[in-house]
């Protein structure tokens, strides 16, 4: 607008509002949520770790895809993983052999038991390598998101035994050195 608009009392019109591109894929989606949610939420320090295995790499996929879009939202994490059953094995020995605690539980649907050492938590995940492989969904959050994980594993596990899936195993424990070991028993998937 030029001097005699200003003069004669016109307001300016202000320059509209510039408005991000729309995600054009389910990935950029799912990537500008996890941005917002970090950017919102600080990383969480008391994590409860948590291990999703089957030997069905679509379940999987599906609890990863929720897990990675959620965690940020509490403070957490999620990594998609697999696990060969020969490093498992492996992994297991080495466990017993420096007598390493879990402290943690092993959920088979609402069926819910105590996990005391990592071998034992190892040969659970074992048990759940079909073809000598079994892939992981790993996901940590902090206290106010635990609840949705387990909502989530249940929901998930729920619909694919109405599927004719066999049912599988959810670990979780809140020792920061035994979830570090036992991921590292694992490769990442992608």
């Amino acid at each position: 607008m030029g001097f005699l608009g200003r003069f004669r009392g016109r307001k300016e019109s202000p320059e509209p509002a510039k408005t991000p591109e729309p995600p054009r894929t389910r990935a950029e989606a799912a990537d500008r949520i996890i941005e917002i949610a970090q950017g919102i939420v600080r990383p969480a320090e008391d994590l409860t770790h948590f291990f999703v295995v089957s030997g069905n790499p679509s379940v999987i996929e599906a609890y990863h895809g929720l897990f990675r879009v959620g965690a940020p939202a509490y403070g957490g994490s999620a990594v998609l993983y697999r696990a060969e059953r020969s490093v498992l094995d492996a992994r297991r020995e080495e466990a017993v052999a420096r007598h390493l605690p879990f402290v943690g539980e092993s959920a088979m649907g609402r069926t819910v038991e105590e996990v005391a050492s990592v071998a034992d938590a190892l040969q659970r995940l074992q048990t759940e390598a079909t073809r000598g492989q079994a892939h992981v969904a790993y996901v940590a959050v902090g206290p106010s998101g635990t609840g949705w994980v387990r909502e989530v594993y249940t929901t998930i596990l729920d619909e694919a035994v109405s599927q004719m899936i066999l049912p599988f195993r959810m670990l979780s424990t809140k020792d920061e050195a035994a979830a570090s070991f036992v991921r590292e028993s694992f490769s990442a998937a992608r």
